[in-house]
């Protein structure tokens, strides 16, 4: 039995799925899914749903962990550090001239990130649990715990299952609120998007893609707690052997790896963001 990888958790599963740049369209084949890498890598960029989906269910097989560092920029015209995007707006009206960080505090940011996910990829091996890491060439990583398809209709089992392993990881800060009474809360802040970890059709970077914004290979990191951030990172930055979809013929079964039984977290068994 052969120990599974990121190419057998992401090629070697059901169709139909959606892949997109960011556009999403169905497929319903591996032979659609390798002419969208071929006709896409290097010149878009490439994403593929995770799961599967029929007219009436998804098939979930993992919940999206998505480590992303946030860039800040300078405006030119008052000195505010607002948040990088590809339409930047100061309150002072500026929305064209703004000075980024620089590429030392940038690089700290993601390596950050990636020393973050690796707590929640460890927290899963505590539990016996495989997970599939990707570096995604830019902000962060993203981590997936392996579980056996299972067919759901509502995100519920996923998202318990997310918080559930934050706490376990202890993946957050600690933040203090005041209401307007001024008085003080403390709250747990995951360190990864919360906003995707229910999201059942999220696309997610297929790796050995080339990235167009700077060049980089969006990154399959097998024993991901092996490496140093920057070592990973240099692995961004040598170019990757052509992805070949194979038809899935094997089964999942056929692979080692150990799958979650979403099940077993139900909301009380998930903490509370109020400490």
């Amino acid at each position: 039995m052969s120990k599974i990888n990121s190419y057998d958790f992401l090629f070697n599963s059901s169709f139909s799925r959606f892949v997109g740049n960011p556009h999403q369209k169905l497929i319903s084949s591996s032979q659609e899914l390798s002419n969208f890498i071929s006709a896409n890598n290097g010149i878009n960029p490439c994403f593929v749903t995770l799961n599967s989906f029929t007219q009436q269910y998804t098939i979930a097989r993992t919940v999206f962990n998505d480590f992303d560092a946030e860039f800040n920029l300078t405006c030119n015209k008052c000195g505010t550090k607002i948040k990088e995007s590809s339409t930047p707006f100061c309150f002072c009206g500026n929305r064209s001239s703004f000075t980024p960080e620089d590429q030392y505090s940038r690089l700290q940011k993601v390596y950050e990130k990636i020393r973050q996910a690796q707590q929640l990829y460890r927290a899963y091996q505590e539990y016996n649990i495989t997970p599939v890491a990707h570096f995604t060439a830019y902000k962060g990583c993203h981590v997936f715990p392996l579980f056996k398809p299972e067919m759901v209709t509502d995100s519920t089992l996923i998202t318990n299952l997310f918080y559930y392993f934050i706490e376990q990881a202890k993946t957050y800060s600690v933040q203090e609120v005041k209401d307007v009474e001024g008085k003080t809360t403390k709250l747990k802040v995951p360190y990864q998007d919360t906003v995707v970890s229910s999201d059942l059709r999220r696309l997610c970077r297929i790796p050995g893609t080339q990235r167009i914004e700077n060049k980089l290979y969006c990154t399959a990191i097998p024993d991901f707690l092996s490496y140093e951030p920057e070592e990973i990172y240099v692995m961004a930055k040598n170019p990757h052997p052509s992805i070949e979809v194979p038809e899935p013929k094997t089964k999942m079964s056929e692979f080692e790896f150990t799958p979650v039984d979403v099940t077993k977290f139900r909301p009380n068994n998930t903490s509370s963001s109020v400490i």
